[in-house]
C-alpha cells in the first residue's frame, strides 16, 4: 500500500487537532483554499492564528439536532453501584455554547478549512442525521483514513457497544464484544477508548485486559490511561458530599414512591434509575416533575456544580465539569500538543451525556448516533450490532505494514 502523506499544518500559536490531506499537486490544494475563501461559510469568519486555522465555533457547523425517528423514546443502562438504595416492591445535557470558540487549557483549537469545506461540499453543508449504512467509501476515507496515522476511537458501552439489559450487572462484554474489542487492541494504528457512564471498578474488571485502551469513568470523573494502568482524577476535585447531602433525600424519597426504581450514588454523581418500573408511564410522567423539583433545589442551595439530566430511563445529578465531550476534545488536543494529532477521531454514543462530544466534534470528525433518539451526530445506526458491523468493517479496509500487532 502506498503511504500518503497527512502532514499538520502548524500556526504560531495553535496547534491543529487533525493531520491535513496532502492529496493532489500544489495547484489543486491552491484551488481548494481559494474555493473555501470564497465560501459563504467562511465570508464572516475571523480566522486565529493562522490562515488556515478556524475555531470550531460558529464557523465549524454541526448538525442540527434530529427528531427521535418513529417516536422513539430513550432507554438506559448506566450500572448499579457499590452504593445503591433500590425499592424492590410489586437530559438536560449542558451544551457548548455555539457563539462561542472552544478553548480547552488555553489552547484554541482549529479544524482543518481544507477538510471541513470539502466534507460539507460532499455532504452539502450541515446536513441532518443520515443512515451510517449510506456513507460513501470516498467520505469514509476522509473521516478514516486507511493509510498511515494514529485514528482514534471514543466509544461508549451501554446502548452503543453492548445492547440493553434489565439490570445493569447484565450487561458484561459477549464474547462477539470480547473478540471485536482484541481485534481493536491489535491495531496499532488505533488509539481505542472507552468513555463511558460506568464506575471505575466495572470497565477495569472487563476491558483492562486490552492493554491499549484507555478507559474513562463517570463521564469523564477519572481516567485509566495505558501507559500508567492505575485511575487518576480528571480535574483532582474529590469532595462532592456537600451537593449530594442535599440531593440525597429528594432521590430517596423519589424511591420510595416508585416500586422498581432504585437510587445509585457513584463518586461524581447521584443517579435515580427507573427502567425495572413495572408501569412506565407512570415514571415517565414523574421525571419531569422530579427534574424540576431537583432544579429548584440547586437553585436554591446556589449549587452552581451540579446538573441535573434526563437520561436513558434515569435521573442522574452530576458534578457540572464532569462532561464526555470536554474530556474527548482535551485528550484529541493533548496528541496535537505532543506533535502527533489524530489523522481521524470516530466518536459513538446513544444517549444523552454522549451528545456533548457530537457538539464538542468538529466536522471531519465521524459522529454516530445509535438508536433513534434526537442527535446532533452526523450519522445513526439502529443497534449496537449495526454499529459493531461497522467498527468490523473498518478493521477490515487494510491497515498500514506493521500497524497490526502480532
Amino acid at each position: 500500500m502506498q503511504r500518503r502523506s497527512r502532514e499538520p499544518q502548524r500556526s504560531n500559536s495553535t496547534p491543529p487537532w487533525f493531520a491535513q490531506n496532502c492529496r493532489g499537486g500544489s495547484g489543486s490544494r491552491e484551488q481548494e483554499k481559494r474555493s473555501a475563501q470564497s465560501s459563504p461559510l467562511t465570508q464572516e469568519r475571523t480566522p486565529r492564528g493562522s490562515a488556515h486555522g478556524l475555531s470550531p465555533s460558529p464557523s465549524n457547523p454541526r448538525p442540527q439536532k434530529q427528531p427521535p425517528k418513529n417516536g422513539g423514546e430513550r432507554s438506559d443502562a448506566t450500572p448499579r453501584p457499590d452504593a445503591q438504595l433500590r425499592n424492590t416492591d410489586v437530559e438536560c445535557e449542558v451544551n457548548l455554547p455555539e457563539d462561542e470558540d472552544f478553548v480547552e487549557g488555553g489552547v484554541e483549537l482549529s479544524p482543518s478549512c481544507d477538510n471541513i469545506m470539502r466534507l460539507n461540499d460532499e455532504v452539502g453543508g450541515a446536513p441532518p442525521t443520515r443512515p451510517l449504512l449510506q456513507i460513501e467509501e470516498k467520505l469514509l476515507e476522509e473521516f478514516w483514513p486507511s493509510g498511515y496515522g494514529l485514528k482514534a476511537l471514543f466509544l461508549d458501552y451501554d446502548g452503543t457497544l453492548r445492547e440493553f439489559e434489565a439490570r445493569p450487572e447484565l450487561a458484561v462484554p459477549t464474547e462477539e464484544i470480547r473478540e471485536l474489542l482484541a481485534a481493536i487492541d491489535a491495531r496499532m494504528d488505533f488509539a481505542p477508548h472507552i468513555i463511558s457512564g460506568r464506575n471505575a471498578s466495572f470497565l477495569e474488571a472487563y476491558f483492562a485486559e486490552y492493554p491499549r485502551f484507555t478507559l474513562v469513568a463517570e463521564h469523564g470523573f477519572q481516567i485509566w490511561r495505558p501507559e500508567t494502568r492505575s485511575w487518576a482524577l480528571w480535574d483532582g476535585t474529590t469532595n462532592h458530599e456537600i451537593w449530594k447531602s442535599v440531593i440525597r433525600g429528594a432521590m430517596v424519597e423519589a424511591v420510595n414512591e416508585m416500586p422498581g426504581s432504585h437510587l445509585e450514588e457513584k463518586a461524581s454523581c447521584l443517579v435515580w434509575h427507573f427502567r425495572e418500573v413495572n408501569n412506565q408511564t407512570k415514571a415517565e410522567e414523574k421525571a419531569p416533575a422530579f427534574i424540576a423539583k431537583l432544579g429548584k433545589m440547586v437553585e436554591d442551595g446556589n449549587l452552581t456544580d451540579v446538573r441535573i439530566s434526563h437520561g436513558h430511563k434515569i435521573v442522574e445529578a452530576s458534578y457540572q465539569k464532569v462532561r464526555k465531550g470536554p474530556v474527548m476534545r482535551k485528550l484529541c488536543e493533548d496528541k496535537a500538543l505532543f506533535g502527533e494529532p489524530f489523522v481521524g477521531v470516530l466518536t459513538a454514543g446513544d444517549d444523552v451525556s454522549d451528545e456533548s462530544m457530537f457538539d464538542a466534534a468538529p466536522s471531519d470528525c465521524l459522529t454516530i448516533k445509535v438508536g433513534p433518539a434526537e442527535t446532533s451526530a452526523r450519522y445513526r445506526v439502529e443497534t449496537p450490532a449495526e454499529l459493531r458491523d461497522f467498527l468490523r468493517k473498518i478493521l477490515q479496509r487494510g491497515s498500514p505494514p506493521g500497524a497490526t500487532a502480532d
